[in-house]
């Protein structure tokens, strides 16, 4: 009987977990005050080889995307996409795409950003205070995964919110 109670405790807990949005991600879902001066995609140039200190990007009282990218990548193309849908449900958010050179690679990325890259697109998350929350590190796809994450909920969130469900 004792281990039937206990069973379900961590069967409960279990589900709890799964369903249960990381602290990261309810973070996010709280929208902020639409700044039009920064809020938004903006293009960044970075073709020219200079440092880029990445963080310099985030802005204070906005939840800032910053994702490096090439104009050769698919991956690429399609997340531009979907941060174009995802700003018409959340506008008060700052996107900075940072565009590097076709013929980049890890060593160059490193000395322009003081960054461990090996794919693009390369995703970076900062909180309203300007800290970072997730990013893409090496092979780790943190970053990415994250906004993906954000991107569907707050889509489910407004397809629900339409349709009254």
């Amino acid at each position: 009987m004792k281990k039937g109670y206990i069973f379900l405790i961590v069967f409960v807990a279990g589900i709890y977990w799964l369903v249960k949005p990381p602290a990261e991600l309810a973070a996010l879902m709280q929208a902020q005050e639409v700044d039009t001066e920064y809020s938004g995609i903006k293009d960044v140039d970075a073709r020219d080889g200079d440092y880029l200190d990445l963080s310099s990007l985030a802005h204070s009282g906005l939840v800032t995307v910053v994702a490096l990218h090439t104009p050769s990548c698919p991956g690429c193309r399609s997340l531009d996409g979907n941060l174009k849908r995802f700003l018409s449900v959340r506008p008060d958010v700052a996107v900075r795409w940072v565009q590097v050179s076709d013929n980049w690679g890890p060593s160059l990325v490193r000395r322009q950003f003081g960054i461990e890259m090996n794919v693009t697109p390369h995703v970076r998350l900062y909180n309203v205070e300007q800290q970072l929350i997730a990013a893409d590190q090496g092979k780790s796809r943190d970053g990415a995964n994250l906004l993906h994450e954000w991107m569907n909920s707050e889509l489910k969130q407004d397809w629900e919110r339409q349709h009254g469900s």
